[in-house]
């Protein structure tokens, strides 16, 4: 029988405490750790290199300027044409155009009272001179580069519609891709139109400070991706993701066209912050060219 020398039996207890404490991963571990990491953020945030992404911020000017949100979809429209023909290679919507817009003339017109304008204004739109707003934006979708997105939640509105395929390699790499119930999708028109469709949602931590970013996600045994990946593939044209294993239900990484991403095995990716970057942030209203 092989005896433990009794000055290994502290290190030996240690360590297996240690590992205890890990595998259970109480709360006030988990709080440690997020604070310790948010402190080297802060001490050492990311070097801001400029880049070619922006985000359209819908702030109180663009609304002051523009009116109040929800914008009518050809607003949308309009601003998804003018980014297009500024050369984006891919326009992602962090939006969820779940209900049909209120704002179309076949909605407004019920609500009018009946009169001889009220029922030029119908044989209009039943002639297809004014039309859905919802319409309009589908038809803008379909000229490309546009992701839509959906989100899970407590109430399902379909299924969300899958852009892309996602080829694994090694034994199943998708086992530990967190699963959720539920999902608020956009309209099916305009899924049907997007070139891709990726989920908007993000796990926060236990404290609700977001300090991973989650590429892929599930709903029953599909797998999606989210907004960031979607917009990565369809910039670059690519049609698959390929999941690589780092064990069984693990993920090591995942390939997005020319990019490989090391993952951790749940599909999610730490947060290395720059801070806000003024450079990065294009009000809707210039994108739109409106006065004051």
């Amino acid at each position: 029988m092989m005896r433990v020398s009794a000055s290994l039996l502290v290190p030996l207890a240690l360590v297996a405490v240690g590992l205890v404490i890990r595998i259970a991963d109480p709360a006030p571990l988990k709080r440690l750790r997020g604070d310790t990491f948010d402190y080297y953020q802060r001490l050492l945030p990311r070097t801001y290199v400029p880049g070619k992404v922006r985000v359209i911020d819908i702030d109180d000017e663009s609304l002051r300027r523009i009116g109040q949100w929800p914008w009518p979809r050809t607003v949308i429209a309009r601003l998804i044409e003018k980014l297009r023909r500024a050369g984006a290679s891919a326009i992602a919507l962090d939006i969820v155009f779940a209900e049909p817009d209120r704002t179309s003339p076949v909605r407004v017109l019920p609500l009018w009272p009946r009169s001889p304008e009220t029922r030029a204004l119908g044989a209009a739109i039943a002639a297809g001179r004014l039309p859905d707003h919802d319409d309009v934006l589908a038809r803008t979708i379909a000229g490309g580069k546009v992701v839509t997105g959906f989100a899970f939640g407590s109430r399902s509105t379909g299924q969300p519609r899958a852009k892309a395929g996602i080829a694994t390699l090694g034994p199943d790499p998708l086992g530990r891709v967190p699963r959720l119930s539920g999902v608020l999708t956009s309209l099916d028109a305009l899924q049907a139109a997007a070139a891709g469709n990726g989920a908007l949602t993000m796990i926060p931590d236990h404290d609700g400070v977001l300090r991973r970013v989650q590429l892929l996600l599930k709903q029953g045994n599909t797998v999606y991706p989210t907004l960031a990946g979607e917009a990565l593939r369809v910039a670059q044209g690519s049609k698959t993701y390929v999941a690589r294993a780092a064990s069984p239900g693990r993920l090591a990484n995942l390939v997005i066209g020319v990019h490989n991403i090391p993952t951790d095995g749940a599909g999610q990716i730490r947060l290395y912050d720059t801070g806000t970057q003024p450079g990065r942030i294009v009000p809707a209203w210039k994108v739109l060219g409106e006065g004051g």
